[in-house]
């Protein structure tokens, strides 16, 4: 059955090793906020959150699979996007439907050795990067840079 959380601050906070699966987060500031290691957010609907989609926040080894992570950020009037990484590590995000989310649709601010991979996107700028990143960082596009990857990320606009 589904979890659903609306209309809060954040719809559900998870600490280390929590598994968050088929639940649905809309209508809050932000959707999912993880502040632990290894927490996992699997075949998820996350939208319509008026500042971030999915929150890491220092955490790593976190998984986002499965996913639909759309129209998030209603506002442009505070920072906020799809899923924002900061000042994390080891991040997976792959085979999710990343769309419409006002900044990016995934916004790395301060970390490393994250993947994004197998993942419908807005359009190849939609992975935004920022302040303090290392070398290590797999996110693939196409069309772009990497659009020979098996794993590529595939842009929903092909105008883009």
């Amino acid at each position: 059955a589904d979890i659903v959380g609306t209309s809060t601050g954040a719809a559900f906070w998870l600490g280390g090793d929590a598994v968050l699966q088929d639940c649905t987060a809309s209508e809050n500031n932000t959707g999912i906020y993880v502040s632990g290691p290894r927490a996992i957010i699997d075949t998820c609907q996350v939208s319509a959150n008026v500042q971030f989609g999915v929150f890491i926040d220092g955490a790593a080894d976190a998984l986002i699979e499965g996913s639909g992570i759309k129209g998030n950020n209603t506002t442009s009037a505070v920072p906020g996007g799809g899923v924002y990484l900061l000042n994390s590590q080891r991040t997976t995000v792959r085979e999710n439907d990343l769309a419409s989310n006002a900044i990016a649709d995934v916004w790395i601010q301060n970390g490393d050795n994250h993947v994004i991979i197998d993942n419908g996107i807005g359009c190849p700028t939609s992975i935004l990067l920022q302040g303090t990143i290392g070398t290590n960082n797999f996110y693939p596009v196409s069309p772009g840079a990497g659009a020979n990857d098996p794993h590529a990320n595939r842009a929903h606009n092909a105008s883009c």
